[in-house]
């Protein structure tokens, strides 16, 4: 029984991981358009706000409108109307006693009514401007959005791809290592210095095991933090596919002279021309409505004989309340309130936009001084360990550099990770 569940639980997990599959940074990239679940929210809005366009267009059409009506009445005057629609009407219906107190009367009526408005104000025109105007702030969001998906699936990769890189070179440092452990294990205790040496290098060896196992949880987190971002539940990250999409990047290092293009300052834009058509839609509900009509009529007394009519005409109207000056006066206010967000929106842009390509250039000085050190470290390593063999150095000195050489490229593999999210955020102030 034991046998089979071992067997049983090595089937599922195998099975699992044949499904997964690896998928290149461009892939993720192209995929998570669809499928980020952070997407939804603004795939939702766009879609809402193009209902809100057709809803507002149909204010162009004319509305149609059927009534059934039954009414029994025994009122003089409805009595005398309901005897006329349906073309009852005799000279003994003047008598004096039908006129005062006439018997009870029946009536079924159907009436088919249609209206068409006539935006004479243009209040429906610029209604449905202002409507176009937000639908193309929704798409601008949209787009931000999709930038900032792919901020942190680029940034997320990297650092996958690093910490990957950080893994093989580890473990081959530490087949180094053990080396020279192995040269100390029959080593006798006595020499108490040479004794330090080797269980400083058993201890090395242990950060370097931990240091390894860390990273391979670390990897394990990203990749599920990249399923959980781009929406692709069968993803694995694939950090030895070619990466193209860096070296468009790179040209953005240099573009500090183009003009900032970010789609969320665009959405505020859009916003402000939604707003300020708003107000002229609202001053325009002054103006008085014009519509035309047509109302036909069927009545009958007994359901077996109908008679019929029709009018036609138009209708203009107008009102006024305390409501109309404070809506002109509540746009107004929330058309200010988005141009102070504007305002202080892009001054930060800006601020923030300066300080990234000063850090970028920070950082790249950075990697360069890490990857300097790096070939220094390396070339200390081979020395040392070429002096360590003809036992002119303590294996103490070798294991001092061998320990800076390992936290120098620990470092380096970090900023080179920073460099990649801060060059994209970059490339995100502009169209690319």
């Amino acid at each position: 029984m034991k046998y089979f569940i071992v067997v049983t639980l090595s089937v599922v997990f195998f099975a699992k991981f044949a499904m997964a599959k690896s998928y290149s940074l461009e892939e993720i990239l192209q995929l998570s358009k669809q499928n980020s679940p952070i997407l939804a929210y603004s795939t939702a809005k766009i879609e809402r706000v193009g209902a809100e366009v057709k809803l507002i267009s149909a204010a162009y059409f004319p509305v149609l409108s059927i009534d059934e009506t039954f009414s029994r009445s025994t009122n003089p005057v409805n009595v005398f109307a309901m005897k006329l629609n349906q073309e009852q009407f005799t000279p003994n219906d003047f008598a004096i006693d039908k006129l005062n107190a006439p018997d009870s009367r029946d009536n079924y009526q159907t009436s088919i009514n249609v209206f068409l408005p006539l935006d004479i104000s243009g209040e429906i025109g610029l209604t449905k401007k202002s409507a176009e105007k937000m639908k193309e702030a929704s798409a601008h969001e949209m787009k931000w959005r999709q930038k900032e998906v792919q901020k942190n699936i680029y940034t997320l990769f990297y650092a996958y791809k690093y910490l990957g890189e950080m893994k093989i070179f580890l473990e081959k440092e530490l087949d180094y290592l053990k080396k020279f452990i192995a040269q100390y294990d029959s080593k006798n205790k006595d020499n108490k210095n040479r004794y330090l040496s080797y269980n400083q290098a058993r201890i090395l060896k242990e950060n370097v095991e931990e240091g390894i196992d860390l990273l391979n949880i670390e990897k394990k987190n990203i990749n599920n933090q990249m399923i959980f971002i781009s929406g692709i539940t069968d993803l694995i990250i694939d950090e030895t596919a070619p990466v193209l999409l860096t070296k468009e990047l790179e040209k953005w290092k240099n573009a500090s002279d183009k003009p900032l293009n970010r789609d969320d300052l665009q959405a505020m834009q859009s916003q402000l021309q939604a707003a300020d058509l708003w107000i002229k839609k609202e001053k325009r509900s002054l103006l008085p409505r014009l519509g035309v009509f047509t109302d036909y009529q069927i009545h009958s007394f007994d359901l077996n004989d109908y008679a019929n009519n029709y009018t036609v005409g138009a209708k203009l109207t107008w009102s006024f309340g305390v409501s109309t000056p404070a809506r002109i006066a509540l746009a107004t206010t929330q058309k200010r309130e988005l141009e102070s967000m504007h305002d202080q929106t892009q001054k930060k842009v800006q601020t923030d936009h300066q300080e990234l390509i000063a850090d970028l250039n920070k950082i790249e000085m950075s990697i360069n001084r890490a990857e300097n050190k790096h070939k220094l470290y390396q070339e200390n390593k081979e020395i040392l360990t070429f002096q360590y063999k003809r036992g002119s150095i303590d294996l103490y000195n070798l294991l001092q550099n061998f320990a800076m050489y390992i936290d120098n490229f620990s470092k380096l593999q970090k900023i080179k990770t920073d460099y990649q999210s801060k060059l994209i955020q970059l490339a995100n102030d502009y169209t690319f």
